[in-house]
């Protein structure tokens, strides 16, 4: 179960950081806010965020941003 959960929010967290414009050194924030939403500390977003949705299972191919299966 900890690693479904750990899947999810890594997923969640690749979703925030895409949306953001692909930042450097916001890992940790993402990973937060991420886990946040996933245990329902989050019910808004914050002023000025996009809602995300979460990628689909696979993994993103970094020079296009496809998804790979």
């Amino acid at each position: 179960m900890e690693n479904e959960t750990n899947e999810l929010i890594q997923r969640r967290a690749y979703a925030i950081w895409e949306s953001e414009g692909r930042p450097e050194g916001m890992h940790d924030d993402h990973w937060r806010r991420a886990a946040e939403e996933m245990h329902g500390l989050e019910d808004l977003p914050a002023k000025g965020r996009k809602p995300v949705h979460i990628a689909p299972a696979g993994r993103m191919d970094a020079e296009s941003s496809n998804l790979v299966r």
